[in-house]
């Protein structure tokens, strides 16, 4: 396991490591099949949201976006740490047939 020698609990250094090594891949990997993608970049939110400590947001996107329309022109990322996450958050999310636009708590 790519996170075992990771201190439990430590999303920071899981997110750090998602971020430097399979978004960076993914990133670069698209860029280079689409050149159309070069601007598009990979970004932490930091956001102080009360859920920090058990899982982070990034977003994949461009500034070519009107400000505005950033969020619904992006694709959202969201990690949460296999330490962390409970059997029964991974059936809701695998059992979710839609994802919804907004946020629920805005």
């Amino acid at each position: 396991m790519p996170y075992a020698s990771m201190a439990k609990y430590d999303i920071v250094r899981f997110s750090v490591w998602l971020d430097q090594l399979p978004f960076e891949t993914v990133g670069r990997l698209l860029q280079i099949v689409y050149a159309d993608m070069d601007n598009w970049k990979i970004s932490l939110q930091e956001e102080d949201e009360i859920d920090d400590r058990i899982f982070k947001q990034y977003m994949w996107t461009t500034n070519d976006f009107p400000a505005g329309m950033i969020r619904q022109q992006s694709v959202v990322l969201v990690i949460q740490p296999p330490w962390i996450v409970s059997v029964k958050d991974l059936h809701e999310f695998s059992d979710c047939r839609t994802v919804s636009s907004t946020r629920a708590y805005s």
